[in-house]
């Protein structure tokens, strides 16, 4: 099939997805605290729009950031003092800690949360921008889903979401009048409530090296470690219908092969085209709210 007529079908697709609003109005209460936690390594650029989208899109919200650098060799002196400056915590690992020091560094972060009153937290990498309304968009997404066994949101919805079981072998089922998708698995850009950071207690299960040894192109192992921990406390995971989130089209910093083999793209964003192929391919746009 050719480029174009596969990217009219994703068209004629998207219109058929409904949004959250237009079926599941919630009440928000925008006096919930909310903690953005972002993890980078040498994205300065990339780390600066993505905290631009927040402050612009997290201003109707009490909002919370922490960046954690994995000890970024390029470009971050600049940011680090910005940071500072907006009142946005940064704080930066002793040495980088590659693929199997990943999931340690996240572990810090996630301890570090212990002690945050936040009601949610959403957990960002550097390489994603926001859609218009984001917090909205979540936080109506979350509140729409009735199951008490919930523990974590997908916030992009990539290729993965719909074509079957990933890690544990759950079936992906849509749901919430077409809004969502519940799935057996979450990887690290998520939304969840402290009552999932606690069930795991702040802290997940690391694997040892021969992981890594036995299939060298994997990645982190943090969408892995994080299934397993969720799957083994009964809860769930969902995922929007319509993406949240837009994954650049930029080099992996940790999985540079089998990125370019198994690019992360948004399958259905919560946005027009225009502005999911601008955010993609970090053309400049201007979001400022007229």
């Amino acid at each position: 099939m050719s480029r174009r007529r596969l990217r009219l079908r994703q068209r004629r697709r998207q219109k058929r997805v409904r949004s959250l609003p237009e079926l599941l109005p919630v009440k928000l209460d925008r006096s919930a605290k909310i903690k953005v936690v972002i993890f980078t390594y040498n994205r300065a650029e990339h780390l600066t729009n993505l905290l631009e989208d927040i402050a612009l899109f997290g201003a109707d919200w009490p909002i919370e950031v922490t960046v954690y650098d994995d000890a970024s060799d390029r470009g971050y002196a600049m940011v680090s003092q910005a940071c500072h400056l907006l009142g946005i915590g940064y704080v930066r690992a002793e040495e980088h800690g590659g693929k199997p020091g990943f999931v340690p560094w996240v572990n810090k972060a996630y301890e570090d949360q212990r002690r945050c009153d936040a009601k949610y937290f959403v957990f960002l990498p550097d390489d994603v921008r926001l859609c218009d309304d984001f917090f909205e968009v979540i936080i109506g997404g979350w509140l729409s889903i009735g199951d008490e066994r919930k523990g974590c949101m997908n916030l992009i919805h990539d290729k993965r979401v719909l074509t079957g079981p990933c890690w544990n072998g759950i079936e992906p089922l849509r749901c919430c009048e077409d809004t969502m998708v519940q799935i057996g698995w979450v990887d690290g850009a998520f939304l969840c409530e402290a009552a999932f950071l606690k069930a795991i207690d702040y802290n997940l299960h690391i694997f040892p090296e021969r992981y890594w040894a036995m299939a060298p192109h994997r990645g982190s192992g943090l969408g892995h470690m994080l299934t397993n921990e969720m799957t083994k406390r009964g809860f769930t995971a969902y995922c929007p219908m319509l993406s949240p989130l837009a994954h650049l089209d930029i080099d992996s910093e940790m999985n540079y092969e089998d990125r370019k083999r198994n690019p992360i793209r948004a399958q259905y964003f919560a946005g027009s085209d225009k502005l999911h192929d601008d955010l993609r391919l970090c053309r400049p746009v201007d979001r400022r709210k007229q």
